[in-house]
């Protein structure tokens, strides 16, 4: 059923919220979305690092965490997004 619906099941955010936890520089994530499309799985997440990291260091810390991601769940097409994280949010 839950093919049918694109929905994934809730051990695809485990891992993935698992992999987002390692990362120091992730100061928090939000909008983990994660859908299902027969044997694709997608998955989009958003990630609030330090604003005076250059744009080369947020990049490549999204290219690992992508990387890492596609290791643990096969078969995926990952995006992840780097925002600066403000001092006035939570």
């Amino acid at each position: 059923m839950n093919v049918l619906l694109d929905k994934a099941p809730e051990e695809s955010y485990d891992k993935v919220e698992e992999i987002l936890k390692k990362f120091r520089e992730i100061k928090r994530y939000d909008e983990l979305r994660i859908r299902e499309s027969g044997a694709e799985t997608f998955i989009n997440v958003k990630i609030f690092l330090d604003p005076n990291l250059s744009q080369i260091q947020a990049h490549l810390i999204c290219d690992t965490i992508e990387e890492k991601i596609k290791k643990v769940i096969t078969r995926s097409d990952v995006f992840v997004h780097a925002e600066p994280e403000k001092d006035n949010e939570v």
